[in-house]
């Protein structure tokens, strides 16, 4: 038990970010074991969701919990699957985080609304309101530090509202190099 408290303890810290939420902190279920299996209990210690996940996380002030690679809502239903990154969901920058709309990557809010829909090959997280993404691109294995290098394709900047800043007719470094100089 001990080993699982510290995996939802970590998932919580991971699906937070940097960033802070606009939702409201409200009574949400706790997670539980039963069986080898995590599920999710109210205060009341009555269940809420049935011990049915490997790897559960809390639920963050917005009604959300990230258990067995998708969010879920406070009844157990799958939403949005985040972009997993550093073995959890995708951390929010800038109030948004990535999410896999079958084999292409969006963004997301803090209340899993689409904001940016899934469109593109790979994109990087918002930074200075500014995001690096590309199309036919792919990942190559990285022996160092176990992140996929992404390679290839076509690359551009896009806004916090998916507007083009830089066409997605680019290389990756004059991607980046506008990025940086904006």
């Amino acid at each position: 038990m001990y080993h699982i408290a510290q995996i939802a303890m970590l998932l919580s810290l991971v699906a937070g970010g940097d960033d802070l939420s606009p939702c409201t902190p409200v009574d949400e279920p706790v997670i539980y074991e039963d069986s080898g299996m995590l599920g999710y209990q109210n205060s009341d210690g009555s269940p809420a969701i049935s011990a049915r996940f490997v790897i559960a996380g809390n639920f963050n002030s917005c009604g959300y919990a990230y258990a067995d690679g998708f969010y879920i809502d406070t009844e157990g239903n799958r939403t949005l699957r985040p972009l997993n990154f550093d073995n959890g969901p995708d951390y929010f920058s800038e109030g948004l985080a990535r999410y896999h709309g079958g084999d292409k990557i969006g963004y997301m809010d803090y209340n899993l609304n689409i904001v940016i829909p899934a469109t593109f090959d790979f994109a990087f997280p918002f930074k200075n309101s500014m995001a690096i993404v590309c199309l036919e691109c792919s990942p190559q294995a990285s022996p160092d530090d176990g992140h996929p290098e992404i390679s290839g394709g076509k690359w551009g900047v896009i806004g916090k509202h998916g507007e083009i800043l830089l066409p997605i007719n680019n290389n990756r470094e004059d991607a980046r190099d506008f990025s940086l100089s904006e």
